[in-house]
């Protein structure tokens, strides 16, 4: 089994939570089927991103969903929480990749066949969340947007193509469109080149209660990143989003962006930490920048 995601502290509601959907199985259909050791519900977003069962997900959606309404019950008056694991900017996490979750990616010939397993173990992996005052619907019509570098200023080039119909996505007769995107990005000390390949999936999801649209957006570097310093690579990159529609106002949402990364840069001393400060620093930049950009032009 995976390390959970959450703090120990959790592990009783997720137990409860996975429990209770057990018992409950037998009432809807397609979660008896449903694989149930969802103690990593990030990992679990993207190693079942295309499960043509929306089942699988609908269960990862009520896992997560319930940690972050717990999280919010424990809040004081001005937001904030004792809770470290409830700092859903520095306090959440996941699980590292490891190569079968990537194999349909490579079998598909959007992706090298790597990385090496060392590299896997030298990567990192971290997650940022945030309860955002916009709809899902306005995030996923900026983030489908083909000048993304209008919106994420780190962006020094983005040129985007379809490789699957827009339009039928928009109009609902697909529920899944991808496209590949040729960026250019700034960072710290150098700038790197890369193809990133970003999958966006909509899923109707009836929580009990109310019927939530929800989007996941799964995106990957087909290669290696060209660097330039001599001697760095940025080397694999993958990323899941999450947007749900928040519990009690439709009219915000939790976005969840959670990214597995490597890199080797030398001169930065351990590459490690300095990679994981460069990737949350870059993260919570975009959160901000997609705030501002949705202020200005909705």
């Amino acid at each position: 089994m995976r390390p959970t995601t959450f703090h120990r502290s959790n592990r009783p509601l997720l137990i409860l939570v996975a429990l209770a959907l057990i018992l409950a199985a037998g009432c809807r259909p397609g979660l008896e089927d449903a694989p149930l050791d969802i103690d990593d519900p990030i990992l679990f977003f993207f190693q079942h991103f295309e499960d043509e069962d929306p089942a699988t997900l609908e269960l990862a959606l009520e896992t997560y969903t319930g940690f972050l309404e717990e999280c919010e019950e424990t809040e004081d008056g001005d937001g904030v929480n004792s809770r470290p694991e409830c700092d859903l900017e520095t306090g959440l996490s996941t699980s590292m990749l490891v190569n079968d979750d990537v194999t349909e990616l490579i079998d598909m010939g959007k992706l090298v066949a790597y990385p090496a397993d060392e590299h896997w173990e030298q990567a990192v992996s971290l997650v940022v969340a945030r309860r955002m005052p916009m709809t899902v619907e306005i995030v996923e019509d900026v983030l489908l947007q083909p000048n993304q570098n209008d919106v994420f200023p780190q962006f020094e080039e983005y040129e985007r193509t379809f490789l699957t119909s827009l339009d039928d996505y928009l109009a609902g007769t697909e529920e899944f469109v991808r496209c590949s995107n040729e960026v250019v990005s700034d960072y710290t000390l150098t700038t790197a080149e890369y193809t990133l390949y970003l999958d966006m999936r909509q899923l109707d999801w009836d929580d009990g209660d109310q019927q939530r649209r929800v989007v996941i957006i799964r995106s990957w570097f087909e290669d290696q990143a060209e660097v330039g310093i001599d001697g760095a690579t940025v080397g694999f990159t993958y990323s899941i989003e999450i947007l749900i529609p928040y519990t009690d106002d439709t009219d915000q949402h939790w976005r969840t962006q959670a990214l597995w990364s490597h890199a080797d840069i030398p001169g930065t001393g351990d590459d490690h930490e300095f990679w994981e400060n460069q990737l949350r620093d870059g993260t919570v930049d975009g959160f901000d920048q997609l705030q501002e950009w949705v202020d200005n032009h909705y």
